[in-house]
């Protein structure tokens, strides 16, 4: 009778392993991990209809008697599914063999019930890592499940089950934990795939908040072809719905202010060329309204063809509108700073950064102190208008004064230099 059962029960495990993988494929968009109510009750149905399916293609012992692989299905449900699910298809599976009547009725449904539980208790016991489950473990795990199985077959009439148990014990304990371990491990992955795939839409979710926050744009360009694939960010910024925007070289060389158009373009050739180690460029670009953006462009080439041509690049737009209309504001500033004060004749002005080094010095200045622009231009302020010998003692009280919140100096300490005091 071996060279039956064995053939048998390979089969039927195959084909539950067959039918886990199909329903692996069909449902991937369902996640495992915290389903919602109607979907863990649909999970329930699905897995009560592959019960039912693996008992109509049972191995028949005698009528009445019957084996099949519901314990495995019915056990890796109760690990990996959890309570909802596992008692849905416990019943539906239940019912079934009760319609099928016969001799080992009360053991059939004594193995749908005791394989479900144990799932549902070795579950409780991993909780929350069953993605973290090993092949051991897994096997393991089968090894106790129909351990149970074939102990309770003792619901059977004594004769009966011992003669039961002896043609079926080993290959039951030979295929199902085997089989158990198998269909473990399709859970596990799964599980794995759902970990990966939570993770990369909670990095996306990051990068797109730090994209926002930065007012930034990614691409991905295919040098040779110039086609590119833009973030959202890239085409909010310039005014485009993101749905409906298609970027190419082409077109973003088109949107290019006229000035900027050669100098951005020859310095992305150059980059592509090798001739230059780094891509970075400021340029103005077109916005969907008419209006100029000032885009800040890093990229880097991170794919080459087998002859090493740049295949593919990668890089960011960064919206710096704001940063150049404060440096142009700024500019406009000194230039009226200059024209107030450059020429002046009788008052002297300098203009220091916070290190005190000169950064204007007017004429007046020069002739008051005796220190061309040249001269002074980079030079500590104090070098140039406070003689030596009183300068440490000045340097301290500007200093002292500065932490005090008090901003100028008494005249006193400034010397008139002249040009026969500070020979050039």
């Amino acid at each position: 009778m071996l060279d039956t059962v064995f053939p048998a029960l390979i089969q039927n495990a195959a084909l539950l392993l067959a039918m886990a993988f199909v329903y692996d494929l069909t449902t991937n968009r369902f996640r495992l991990q915290k389903p919602t109510l109607p979907v863990q009750l649909a999970i329930g149905v699905t897995l009560g209809i592959l019960s039912i399916i693996i008992m109509l293609s049972s191995w028949r012992y005698v009528t009445g008697i019957v084996f099949d692989t519901r314990s495995v299905l019915l056990g890796v449900a109760g690990l990996f599914f959890g309570a909802v699910p596992t008692v849905v298809a416990m019943a539906m599976a239940a019912a079934f063999r009760l319609s099928l009547g016969g001799a080992a009725t009360v053991t059939g449904v004594s193995v749908i019930l005791a394989s479900g539980a144990l799932g549902l208790l070795w579950r409780y016991y991993r909780r929350p890592a069953t993605e973290d489950l090993s092949w051991r473990e897994l096997y393991l795990f089968g090894v106790l499940v129909h351990i149970v199985m074939l102990a309770l077959m003792f619901l059977l009439p004594w004769a009966t089950a011992l003669q039961v148990l002896a043609q079926i014990s080993l290959p039951v304990l030979l295929i199902y934990p085997l089989a158990t371990a198998m269909l473990g491990s399709l859970m596990v992955n799964r599980l794995w795939r759902e970990r990966i795939v939570a993770e990369l839409q909670n990095n996306e979710e990051r990068l797109r908040l730090a994209l926002m926050a930065a007012n930034q744009g990614l691409y991905d360009l295919n040098v040779q072809t110039g086609e590119a694939t833009v973030s959202p960010e890239y085409a909010t910024m310039l005014g485009y719905d993101p749905e409906e925007f298609h970027e190419t070289n082409d077109k973003w060389i088109e949107r290019l202010h006229p000035d900027d158009r050669e100098p951005v373009a020859a310095a992305y050739r150059e980059y592509i060329a090798g001739k230059i180690p780094e891509y970075r460029v400021e340029f103005r670009q077109r916005s969907k309204a008419g209006g100029w953006k000032w885009i800040l462009s890093l990229g880097k080439v991170v794919e080459y063809d087998p002859t090493g041509r740049p295949m593919r690049m990668l890089g960011t737009h960064t919206d710096i509108t704001e940063r150049k209309q404060a440096e142009e504001a700024l500019e406009e500033s000194e230039k009226r700073f200059r024209s107030l004060f450059e020429d002046v004749p009788n008052i002297a002005v300098q203009g220091y950064d916070r290190q005190r080094r000169v950064v204007f010095w007017n004429t007046a200045s020069e002739r008051l102190y005796g220190f061309s622009r040249e001269e002074a231009l980079g030079r500590p302020l104090e070098e140039l208008i406070i003689p030596p010998e009183m300068r440490h003692g000045v340097i301290d009280a500007i200093n002292t004064w500065r932490d005090q919140g008090i901003a100028t100096t008494r005249q006193r300490f400034l010397k008139p230099c002249h040009a026969t005091q500070h020979p050039r």
